[in-house]
């Protein structure tokens, strides 16, 4: 298979050359799981910490309208809006359900990137029903995280026929991050344990 890289510069809407193109991903939100562990912060507050995406993961994307690619979240400056995150209106979620009140556990209390991981430090409610999602946590138990997201723009970094393009997220909004059973990958990323 040949590959090509690509030069980058904006180009706004779809395709206008194959070898240099900038994208918004228009459609419902993405999920990225990561097998996070949390380091307890706050016991008292139910406040835990954990990373929830890695610049050093390729996963792979389809879509009805797209060829399948490969996709790498960005996590320089100014590739992720995190004013959801640092405002405490993003939500902590079990299994990105969004419909339901039990469902709806805690909130992000603020977020940051550092060496190329993103970290949030997550508040767990002390309503009654959260109890066991909050013992689970400091057990162990439940200890994989997902970050929904939208795509704002991403763009092509290396063409590779008779393979998936790669594609670089160069502006990402995350909206919540939710406690899963299952990681849909494991990223390669530290676990946030106290020493």
């Amino acid at each position: 298979a040949s590959t090509r890289r690509t030069r980058t510069h904006k180009i706004q809407g779809s395709i206008v050359n194959v070898a240099t193109r900038k994208q918004k991903i228009e459609g419902p939100m993405l999920y990225r799981a990561a097998a996070a562990g949390a380091e307890i912060i706050d016991a008292d507050k139910r406040i835990v910490r954990l990373s929830f995406s890695s610049d050093d993961v390729k996963v792979l994307r389809s879509s009805w309208w797209d060829d399948p690619w490969l996709e790498v979240l960005g996590h320089e400056p100014g590739e992720i809006n995190m004013v959801r995150l640092d405002t405490g209106s993003a939500p902590a979620l079990l299994g990105h359900d969004t419909y339901s009140r039990n469902s709806h556990v805690g909130k992000v209390v603020k977020a940051w990137v550092k060496d190329g991981r993103a970290y949030a430090d997550v508040q767990i409610s002390k309503r009654v029903e959260c109890d066991g999602v909050w013992q689970d946590i400091v057990d162990g138990i439940l200890s994989n995280v997902s970050v929904g997201y939208s795509v704002d723009e991403r763009t092509l970094v290396l063409q590779t026929e008779g393979a998936p393009n790669e594609y670089r997220v160069t502006k990402w909004t995350p909206m919540e991050i939710s406690f899963v059973p299952i990681a849909a990958f494991a990223l390669k990323i530290a676990l946030c344990r106290s020493n």
